[in-house]
């Protein structure tokens, strides 16, 4: 590449990377407190004990949600900010961002320079889409927020080592690595080494030779799995106090093992479709139907581009991808099974098409190539989609009802205070959306030549896209932050340097979570644990306990301070009152 070429790879990467940090940034600004309840606090077990806080009372009551990332990058956050937790709450969500951000970088240098789409605008364009099209906001400390960025790096490399030998080993050690993080950040990431020993396999029949040094990539599968599973289970051991936790793989195996033993085969088998089959279509309304588009396009491709020489680095990117998800939507069916089941019983078919998160990581790339690989497609094979698509969406809308979380034009109706509202009901809006997106979608298909129509498509499909991750996704963050920071929101009026000095419980889940997070320095416990010990508070939102005794401080409403003993009562309040 000429130099002039590298300064504009430059200036697009820059272009691509701040479109997507400064309105994340912005909107963050407006947040007060944590948005992610107990898995905030789970994400944030190793890092808090790492930084010598004491969140033991706690953390025990939240299942394990892995360290790999958190213990990295939060702990030297909180042990600098701790003191400053709102301050410490934007530096954590400005990291994330910068992750959720760096995705459109990667997608634009893979799209350009190893996929070879040599439109630098379209390239841009999809990389920040793809930064969008994220089912967790910047603003969640959640593993699912920055596993995107890591799985365009396994394509990143496995797209180097195919195109050319050079400095192999190098490129499979990292390989390796990317992975063993992965299964750092969470349990569920073990997938990924099954779907990349498959595509490597694949290769060498196919090529006749293989696209890793194959010694040392097994040699990392294998050290890094024994290295993960004894990391893993002292860290469950030394933080959380038990090994036998939820998202663990023996908290998996125990689901699977009780989720299969009750009820009959067929239930099991209708069920395991049905959640299958919900988390598909809440994939294709979430991506504005990429999602959809992606995978007919990848199907159209792998059977008539496969003898093209040019196109390998996309090919063997397109069949990691699709065992990848098809794995993890197997896996998910399974896991939430018992779930679904009970859902179908009880009538409430909508809760089989909710569990997105668990999958989203996975399938989202795949909605790439919905943008990129159309220009291969047979028109007819698209309006068809797009037909079935309607349809299946009026079956879902007429028996199940509209799903308002993954719709377009309901959330803006309801903002909206006029008539409009009014006048459509949530699964007319539904019906709106729906096919408002797929006659975009034809429009787009027509216009597939480079000029101001296709360009002002692909601005369009970035607009929905970036509405999406704003007023849903971001949006509903806020409002459970908002929920977090009310919780106790009344405590936050008092002089609270009563904290340091006494035994701090809590009863409610929330409020538990807020007060923990809110003062990170204190040891908050479950009321659970509580053993009538002195000294002792009870920060509550019970306000019927206060008609039986007068060991109570009214902070608010719904905010209330009960306490061990006289002796307490009268130590904390003099603190208070101070």
């Amino acid at each position: 590449m000429t130099a002039l070429g590298k300064r504009k790879d430059t200036y697009y990467a820059l272009i691509c990377f701040f479109v997507c940090f400064i309105p994340r940034i912005i909107i963050n600004l407006g947040i007060k407190a944590s948005t992610g309840g107990h898995d905030d606090l789970g994400f944030l077990a190793v890092p808090s004990y790492l930084a010598g806080y004491d969140w033991s009372g706690v953390i025990k009551h939240t299942s394990y949600y892995g360290f790999g990332f958190s213990a990295l990058f939060m702990t030297p956050i909180i042990k600098i900010f701790g003191g400053t937790p709102f301050l410490m709450f934007q530096i954590m969500w400005a990291t994330v961002a910068a992750f959720q951000s760096l995705v459109a970088v990667a997608v634009y240098y893979i799209a350009y320079d190893l996929f070879e789409y040599k439109d630098r605008n379209f390239c841009a364009i999809s990389g920040i889409i793809m930064s969008y099209l994220t089912f967790c906001s910047s603003c969640r400390l959640e593993n699912d927020s920055v596993m995107p960025l890591f799985i365009w790096g396994i394509i990143l490399i496995l797209s180097l080592l195919i195109k050319s030998d050079e400095h192999r080993m190098e490129k499979t050690i990292c390989l390796d690595l990317v992975v063993i993080f992965l299964q750092f950040m969470h349990t569920r990431s073990v997938i990924i080494w099954i779907a990349l020993s498959i595509v490597v396999i694949i290769y060498r029949i196919m090529e006749k030779r293989w696209p890793v040094c194959p010694k040392t990539y097994l040699a990392g599968m294998v050290i890094g799995t024994y290295l993960v599973k004894k990391t893993v289970s002292y860290v469950q051991t030394v933080v959380w106090g038990t090994t036998d936790l939820a998202n663990s793989s023996a908290g998996l195996k125990n689901q699977l093992l009780s989720g299969a033993e009750s009820g009959s085969a067929i239930e099991y088998i209708r069920s395991f479709v049905f959640l299958c089959a919900g988390e598909l279509f809440t994939i294709i309304q979430f991506s504005n139907i990429l999602f959809a588009v992606g995978l007919v396009s990848i199907l159209f491709f792998l059977f008539d581009k496969i003898k093209r020489d040019d196109r390998k680095s996309e090919f063997y990117s397109l069949i990691f991808l699709l065992i990848l998800f098809m794995g993890m939507l197997g896996a998910s069916g399974l896991y939430w099974n018992e779930d679904a089941r009970n859902a179908m019983a009880s009538g409430e078919f909508s809760k089989g098409f909710f569990y997105l998160r668990y999958i989203s990581t996975f399938a989202m790339p795949i909605a790439f190539w919905g943008i990129a690989l159309t220009r291969d497609i047979n028109m007819k094979y698209m309006a068809l989609l797009s037909f079935f698509y309607i349809v299946l969406c009026l079956f879902v809308i007429s028996n199940i009802g509209a799903l308002p979380n993954q719709d377009l034009w309901a959330t803006f109706a309801s903002k909206y205070k006029g008539n409009f509202k009014s006048m459509l009901t949530q699964n007319d809006l539904s019906i709106v959306s729906i096919v408002s997106l797929s006659v975009f979608f034809f429009f787009w298909l027509l216009c597939r030549k480079p000029g101001k129509i296709k360009a002002l498509s692909m601005i369009f499909l970035l607009v929905a896209t970036f509405y999406n991750y704003t007023y849903q996704i971001q949006n509903g963050a806020k409002m459970w932050g908002e929920s977090v920071y009310n919780s106790v929101d009344g405590l936050r009026t008092l002089n609270t340097a009563f904290l340091d000095d006494f035994n701090i419980y809590c009863n409610d889940d929330i409020q538990k979570y807020a007060l923990q997070l809110s003062y990170p320095r204190i040891a908050v416990k479950d009321y659970e644990d509580y053993n009538g010990e002195k000294k002792s508070v009870l920060i509550s939102r019970d306000t019927d306990g206060i008609k039986k005794t007068d060991l109570y401080y009214v902070i608010c409403d719904d905010e209330v301070i009960y306490f061990s003993d006289a002796e307490t009562k009268k130590s904390v309040l003099e603190r208070i009152n101070k």
